[in-house]
């Protein structure tokens, strides 16, 4: 069937791929299904709605809703196809993205939502994350950012938006295995530390901790590690931790602990790095 299977939880959605008609007589919950070109006509009759969770919905583009959902406080989008997220949801506060990194983000008007999980492991586009994100997402506090990174930006560019409220960064990169890569893969962080000016920023910073583990060295690593020590001007530790999560790298540790020796510890004027 051409839709998508809607469960309805009281104050719950979940909207999933369509597998056929299904209807429980259960007084909690009740299924049916709807076609996506209804979809807005449907938020429009969940003033009550606090969670709304859409996965594997390959059919559906564009999510909006026509008018504001005043009780959403949970909005999660995972594996669709979709171009377009366009909800106004006063009180929303947690926001999850899985997919492509092609989606237009519009939830400017969330001015309660201050926690976003963004992650596309498959799509190589490190870049959307401080160009766009920052525009769609400006109210976000704790951001977690899950990417994998193939091609390298050349240069540094002024990100054309800033996370002007975030202060809380995680971020898992998955990284191409090419020599011809690895070199200066990790610079490209620094791109995200420059579109968040309250992370750290040259002027108005806040960072007071940071950890790198798996350290081994190479020109990327060196180079963002010293750009935090230059500009993080209210960091009170760097712990940096040569020893990789894998086994068998006796060689990548040793070299980290040279270039450490040879290229950090000379510019850590503060004695601010702990070497695990």
């Amino acid at each position: 069937m051409d839709g998508i299977c809607l469960v309805n939880k009281k104050r719950r959605l979940t909207l999933r791929p369509c597998v056929g008609e299904v209807d429980h007589s259960s007084k909690r919950v009740r299924s049916q299904c709807v076609k996506f070109e209804s979809l807005p006509e449907l938020l429009l009759k969940c003033s009550a709605l606090e969670w709304l969770t859409i996965r594997m919905c390959s059919q559906l583009h564009n999510l909006y809703a026509p008018e504001p959902l005043p009780r959403l406080a949970f909005l999660c989008v995972q594996d669709c196809a979709i171009d377009k997220i366009d909800v106004h949801a006063p009180n929303l506060t947690t926001f999850k993205y899985r997919g492509r990194f092609k989606v237009v983000i519009a939830l400017r008007e969330c001015l309660k939502l201050k926690t976003a999980s963004i992650a596309s492991p498959i799509e190589d586009n490190l870049y959307y994350i401080f160009t766009e994100l920052p525009n769609g997402l400006p109210h976000v506090e704790r951001l977690h950012v899950n990417v994998f990174v193939k091609t390298q930006i050349p240069g540094f560019t002024q990100a054309p938006h800033k996370f002007i409220n975030l202060r809380h960064l995680t971020m898992r990169i998955t990284y191409e295995i090419a020599k011809s890569f690895g070199r200066n893969a990790v610079l490209q962080l620094a791109y995200f530390l420059e579109a968040a000016p309250f992370l750290v920023d040259l002027h108005l910073d806040s960072l007071k901790r940071a950890c790198i583990t798996g350290f081994n060295g190479n020109g990327g690593q060196v180079a963002l590690v010293k750009f935090i020590l230059r500009n993080a001007v209210k960091l009170e530790e760097m712990v940096i931790d040569p020893k990789g999560r894998i086994t068998n790298q006796m060689m990548g540790e040793h070299k980290g602990r040279r270039m450490i020796k040879e290229k950090l510890v000379p510019k850590d004027k503060n004695g601010l790095l702990v070497i695990l």
